[in-house]
């Protein structure tokens, strides 16, 4: 199952980069992560997320003074189905993480389509 983050009030990263889409504005949508490994662009799996997650997310794309309202699951935003292409599937971000690869998580996946 894809999962989305909601953010209130574009960062890059080492290991990758990370976007919103298919929301109804700027600050939600369906999070995207691109693969650095075969340079391709995916999802991010629900198994596991939370508000800490979603927070870390919202902080990585829009600036320290972000954070999340709700961490949204099951395909909130009704993105298309993205092939089984997730990137990042358990993560388990404690919320302080400055961006999403700083988060334990696993990079082969058991996730859903929903």
């Amino acid at each position: 199952m894809k999962l989305a983050a909601l953010c209130l009030a574009s960062a890059t990263f080492a290991a990758a980069q990370i976007q919103l889409l298919d929301g109804p504005d700027a600050y939600s949508g369906t999070i995207y992560a691109l693969n650095p490994a075969t340079n391709t662009w995916g999802n991010v799996c629900d198994d596991g997320w939370n508000l800490a997650a979603a927070h870390v997310v919202c902080r990585q794309i829009f600036g320290t003074n972000y954070e999340a309202s709700m961490a949204t699951e099951e395909n909130y935003f009704g993105s298309a189905d993205n092939n089984d292409n997730f990137v990042y599937d358990e993560v388990d971000c404690g919320g302080s993480e400055n961006n999403l690869a700083a988060c334990p998580s696993l990079f082969t996946h058991n996730c859903g389509h929903g």
